[in-house]
């Protein structure tokens, strides 16, 4: 690892190929970037940012990061409004790895803060989650605040939780301040982390230290349950703990205590993580090149390629095929498949997915129904998630029958 202005390299902004705007590195502002991969989606207003983007590593600082991305109010409609996250579907609630993830948060916060009145505050708090395993702990004074309305309203509901709807500007009506401040699993969804960053930081009190888990883009190529699953509709920003220490350098702020983990978000998927705690530093640390994330996603890309060349030749039988079929899932993996193999060639009767937000829109020329709604199905479901694979196939056996014929990519 070598000091900022030692990479050296072409120094002209690598333009993205369809025109689309440069986005400048989200730690460093440079726009000198290499392109590692070209993600494209299928368009699908109801359950997308945006319809493509390239990954790009910055030539100044090494930050692997989206480029050619939609403007910060798209993503601010979209967490909003179309989300997942609100746990608004029938029935919904927080799954065993959800729950199994913020105690293992919960408890990495209390091994390292002793004060357990001090206020903390939980940053995209969803349902709140989070904020009950803190509790759970001892934390007296717990608060969140969440961009989804319906998911704010739930954990104030349902949970009895100080959870607001809105973002850290938002968190300002609590005017004391906080001895914690969380963000989990939220930097590598923003268009500007740096700026809120520094938002956040605004909350906490002189001594207060600052939490962060990010997924860690030094260990992608290790975990390729899913090929390209780290490039997904929400993901922009692929941090290694190099990367997030300049972040937070920028800002004053120091790691004081990290740790590398393994999040299970399912039963088919588990990813690599990083956790922090930082705080205000009177000498932060050096901005330095980190090459980590360069070096892992070029094997992530290669590995994930490897992986998916099965699955393109499935679907193209299928698309040669022709016979009816349905397809479950319209997240990250389907919309890639949409755009990248010829799934969209196939004889889809409908999608299938049990977001609300979904259901009743258009993907590729078909219409996305709530999987109760189908009745007699026409022919198989071709299971269009790696991630939720098992969930998907379980839930499917449930409604149609334990021989109901399904297609498993994975």
């Amino acid at each position: 690892m070598g000091r900022v202005g030692e990479m050296t390299g072409p120094v002209s902004p690598a333009e993205p190929s369809d025109g689309r705007p440069i986005r400048p590195c989200p730690v460093c502002g440079s726009v000198l970037h290499d392109v590692l991969y070209e993600q494209r989606f299928e368009a699908f207003a109801a359950g997308s940012i945006t319809d493509a983007y390239d990954v790009v590593a910055c030539r100044t600082c090494g930050m692997c990061f989206a480029s050619g991305l939609p403007d910060e109010a798209r993503f601010s409609e979209y967490y909003g409004q179309s989300s997942k996250y609100d746990m608004s579907a029938a029935g919904a609630k927080a799954t065993s790895f959800d729950v199994q993830r913020h105690k293992e948060v919960a408890e990495f916060i209390a091994a390292n803060v002793a004060d357990r009145d001090g206020p903390v505050l939980d940053v995209g708090t969803a349902t709140g989650a989070l904020l009950l395993a803190l509790r759970e702990e001892g934390f007296t004074s717990v608060h969140g605040v969440e961009p989804s309305p319906d998911a704010a309203r739930k954990a104030r509901e349902a949970y009895g939780l100080d959870v607001i709807a809105g973002d850290a500007r938002t968190a300002k009506r609590w005017p004391d301040g906080f001895a914690v401040v969380s963000l989990v699993a939220v930097l590598e969804h923003l268009i500007d982390p740096l700026s809120a960053l520094r938002e956040t930081v605004e909350l906490l009190k002189s001594d207060g230290v600052l939490y962060l888990l990010v997924p860690d883009a030094a260990r992608f190529s290790s975990y390729v349950d899913a090929p390209y699953q780290q490039f997904s509709v929400e993901h922009i920003n692929y941090f290694t703990l190099n990367s997030l220490r300049n972040l937070l350098a920028t800002l004053g702020f120091e790691v004081i205590v990290e740790h590398a983990n393994t999040v299970k978000p399912s039963d088919d998927e588990e990813g690599p993580g990083i956790e922090v705690l930082c705080r205000r530093s009177s000498s932060p640390p050096d901005i330095q090149i980190d090459s980590e994330g360069v070096d892992d996603l070029r094997r992530y890309v290669a590995r994930s390629a490897e992986k998916e060349g099965t699955v393109l030749e499935r679907i193209a039988k299928l698309a040669t095929d022709q016979s009816p079929i349905y397809v479950w899932g319209t997240g990250t993996n389907a919309l890639h498949l949409l755009a990248s193999s010829r799934l969209a060639e196939c004889n889809i009767v409908a999608f299938l997915d049990s977001n609300p937000h979904y259901t009743g829109q258009p993907l590729a020329g078909r219409m996305v129904m709530a999987p109760g709604d189908v009745g007699k199905l026409e022919g198989p479901i071709l299971v269009a998630s790696a991630v939720s694979q098992t969930a998907i196939a379980t839930a499917a056996r449930s409604l149609f029958g334990s021989d109901v014929p399904l297609i498993l990519m994975y």
